[in-house]
């Protein structure tokens, strides 16, 4: 009956640890923050985007394969345009190309000089030319991400962004 009883309780412990090693492991307090500033959040159709909005920032979030294919697209435009920029003795005029190199963008609001929607659409003004926009984000099925997200979700998007940056 003892050995039983201390056979469950070793087993019962071995458990508890187990949970509380798969807890910490999943605990990150840089997310953490983020979700506790975050004010709105909305996924596309395909819920391979998201946009977010926090207290200090708005960032877009995508699947690594829609990553893959900005990049993709970014490297045939480069290859395209490198056809017309060759110079007499056949050297490339053009740099090297930039890659999307996370699955995230971000821009602190006050980097955003203006958000507006209009027409069904949600368009960012910058305060100075970016590498990479919002609008530059494509999802899997070859339109702008932004045109992936349901109205009423850009909408209320746009009016939590209104409220919080007048």
């Amino acid at each position: 009956m003892i050995k039983k009883f201390s056979t469950y309780c070793v087993l019962l412990s071995v458990i508890s640890l187990s949970s509380l090693t798969t807890t910490a492991m999943n605990t990150d307090p840089v997310d953490d923050e983020k979700k506790k500033n975050t004010l709105m959040e909305i996924h596309d159709r395909y819920h391979q985007v998201k946009l977010c909005l926090t207290s200090t920032s708005v960032y877009m979030q995508f699947d690594t394969s829609v990553r893959d294919l900005i990049n993709q697209e970014l490297e045939h435009k480069h290859q395209k345009d490198a056809q017309h920029f060759i110079d007499s003795e056949g050297q490339f005029l053009l740099g090297n190309i930039t890659y999307l190199e996370s699955d995230k963008i971000e821009y602190q609001t006050d980097e955003i000089r203006d958000v507006v929607f209009e027409n069904g659409k949600l368009k960012f003004t910058y305060d100075s030319d970016k590498e990479f926009k919002f609008e530059d984000i494509i999802g899997t099925d070859g339109k702008p991400a932004l045109e992936n997200f349901y109205l009423e979700d850009l909408e209320l998007f746009y009016l939590t962004y209104k409220k919080y940056n007048p």
